[in-house]
Parts: structure tokens; C-alpha cells; sequence
């Protein structure tokens, strides 16, 4: 099992960037069924919707069968050192080794 992390990248009138895309597509051609992901991404402007993370999952759940227990939500970070030391608290408590950054 791998845990995947997709760090955001701002939305565009709420929808997903071309290259937030090419990070989800790119997670999408590594996912092996029981692998877990964590999306990071809060909200960067105030007319947004909804948070980058919340985005990310609603794309992904779109293109592939992964059940929602095997999806963690990181919706606080603005920034990319945001999404880091956020999604690190995330790791901690998965105490896991296999773990893969897409950025």
C-alpha cells in the first residue's frame, strides 16, 4: 500500500487548474486499489466554493472506484509550506513508509 500526497494549486473559477489536473491524472495512473491519498488544499480566495481538497476528491472519485475511508482531506493550507507541515501531522498518525509526493 502507498499513501499518495497531491498538493493543491489554486482553483480557477472552482474548478481544477490544468496543472492541479496533470498532478490528479498522474495519481490517477499510480492508484492501485487499497492505496490511501491525502488531498491538501484549503480555500486561497473568498468567492471559492469550496477547498482545493474537497475539489481534488470530488475529480478523483469521478475517474476512479476508491472508497472514501482510503481519502483524507487536508483543508486548512493556503500555501505549499502550508500543505506540508499540515499533511505532515496527517503522516504521523499513519505511520507508514511508502509514501509519494506529487507536486
Amino acid at each position: 500500500m502507498t499513501i499518495y500526497v497531491i498538493l493543491g494549486f489554486t482553483l480557477t473559477n472552482n474548478k481544477i487548474h490544468p496543472i492541479l489536473q496533470k498532478r490528479l491524472d498522474l495519481f490517477l495512473k499510480k492508484y492501485k486499489k487499497g492505496d490511501k491519498i491525502i488531498l491538501s488544499g484549503g480555500k486561497n480566495k473568498q468567492n471559492e466554493k469550496h477547498t482545493q481538497a474537497f475539489a481534488m476528491k470530488k475529480y478523483i472519485r469521478s475517474h476512479v472506484d476508491i472508497e472514501n475511508k482510503d481519502i483524507l482531506l487536508e483543508t486548512r493550507s493556503k500555501t505549499t509550506i502550508e500543505n506540508i507541515f499540515n499533511t505532515l501531522k496527517l503522516l504521523d498518525e499513519s505511520k507508514s513508509s511508502n509514501i509519494t509526493i506529487i507536486s
